[in-house]
């Protein structure tokens, strides 16, 4: 493919980071998008695949549970509904209502848009791997436009990703678990990176390694815990701004989110139509976050 940007031109393959968002500015970048050989990055160092605008869609989140996210970071609508989603050997057509269930978003991915589906026969939350076609013809590397693999390398697509461009040699990821799904991000050498992380579905991925909140002296206190009803979250210590609660269920799910201004003293949360269980509470403003256990009676 070739592409021409600032009178310089290239041979790359796809994807391709078109720009990247930057202190609000659009900054052309001429820059392949390739893997790295670790699903780990330092703090700081990368923002969510929405800060840049790709060429294809794709994969941006994976969750224990089965849940797969689906990103639209290209300038155009794109219909999805005869795309493929792989785990060699089951391959499952997007549209297939028998087969996919859409959990949120439209098959007509807008730009931006996410699209979260779950129910693919294939999926496997250990060792596996994801791929996403535009067309059933899977042994064809041009048609593997998102690729990632986790538990171990080698499986039977990884291949035709590393031919495209999209993945590398005996690269693969962490799987997910409960408490941390598989997430794109971009590093600071634009290049596609991923990582494990809290779960975002159905919005964008938080930054790694997001700085603790415990780390900056904000202190947390949470009753009553165990609690039924209403339960505080009292908060000292917090700069003023935008903080967001959050509570996942065992599976990742978000079963409650709370958004609010400012978060010092005391804040209720109201859990009266969440069942007994023991749920994560997160609670994040900007980079900086932390996560503790909430016990419902």
């Amino acid at each position: 493919m070739k592409i021409s940007i600032l009178n310089l031109t290239t041979t790359l393959r796809s994807p391709l980071i078109i720009w990247r968002r930057q202190a609000g500015l659009a900054c052309a970048l001429l820059l392949q998008v390739l893997a790295l050989s670790t699903p780990m990055l330092a703090a700081g160092t990368a923002v969510p695949a929405v800060d840049v605008q790709l060429e294809n869609v794709i994969i941006n989140e994976v969750g224990v549970d089965g849940r797969i996210e689906l990103y639209n970071g290209t300038a155009a609508a794109v219909d999805v509904s005869n795309y493929w989603l792989c785990n060699f050997p089951a391959y499952s057509r997007i549209g297939d209502a028998t087969s996919i269930t859409v959990e949120s978003g439209n098959l007509l991915m807008e730009p931006g848009e996410f699209l979260v589906l779950s129910g693919f026969g294939g999926f496997n939350a250990t060792d596996a791997e994801l791929g996403l076609y535009v067309t059933n013809n899977f042994g064809d590397a041009a048609s593997l436009i998102s690729y990632l693999e986790y538990g171990s390398a080698g499986h039977r697509r990884a291949g035709l990703a590393i031919v495209n461009g999209i993945w590398e040699n005996n690269q693969f990821l962490t799987p997910p678990t409960a408490e941390a799904s598989i997430q794109t991000f971009v590093d600071e050498a634009d290049v596609l990176s991923w990582s494990n992380a809290t779960p975002t579905f159905g919005a964008a991925n938080e930054l790694v390694n997001a700085v603790s909140l415990l780390d900056l002296g904000v202190e947390v206190s949470i009753f009553p815990n165990p609690g039924h009803g209403r339960v505080t979250v009292a908060l000292s210590g917090l700069a003023a701004g935008p903080t967001e609660f959050t509570v996942y269920d065992q599976v990742s799910r978000v079963v409650l989110r709370q958004r609010i201004n400012a978060a010092n003293g005391q804040n209720e949360i109201d859990l009266g139509n969440v069942p007994a269980g023991t749920y994560l509470l997160r609670i994040n403003q900007g980079q900086a976050a932390t996560t503790q256990r909430l016990t419902v009676l």
